[in-house]
């Protein structure tokens, strides 16, 4: 897929209204390995890196407790938030596009400004699954940009 991606990458690059970014889907299908090889890519070609992150309460504290038996457990031998393990990868930067973020401690909110990475509020997503709001009050006083 990402061969493919890069090829479509390279047709378009040149077009004002078509942009690239890396998209894996969330840290619970994407192993540690192929999440650093995404931002290998993406600084390469320096496209935002686009990620279902701390969608849920079970993917964070699954993660963090390590409980290999859960679908929601993000695919990592590190037992730690997502959001703590994507800083430990590197990918906690400017070019993280996080999506739903519904699940954030205080210290996470400070982390993400500190980090400058980007966070989308998706509401209706958020409402259908049950999974929680996006603190997106203390997102944005922090100085976090978020997105809807």
């Amino acid at each position: 897929y990402i061969k493919n991606g890069l090829e479509v990458r390279e047709r378009f690059k040149d077009h004002p209204l078509i942009s690239f970014s890396l998209a894996p889907h969330a840290p619970y299908t994407v192993c540690d390995d192929n999440l650093v090889r995404v931002k290998k890519l993406a600084d390469e070609c320096k496209a935002p890196v686009h990620v279902h992150l701390h969608e849920t309460k079970a993917e964070v504290t699954d993660s963090i407790a390590g409980t290999k038996d859960s679908l929601a457990t993000h695919r990592s031998d590190q037992r730690t938030s997502p959001l703590a393990n994507f800083d430990r990868l590197g990918l906690l930067d400017p070019s993280l596009v996080a999506v739903h973020m519904t699940q954030l401690t205080d210290d996470d909110v400070e982390l993400l400004a500190r980090r400058k990475a980007n966070v989308v509020h998706c509401p209706c997503s958020n409402m259908k699954l049950a999974s929680g709001f996006c603190p997106v009050a203390k997102l944005s006083k922090a100085g976090v940009n978020v997105a809807l």
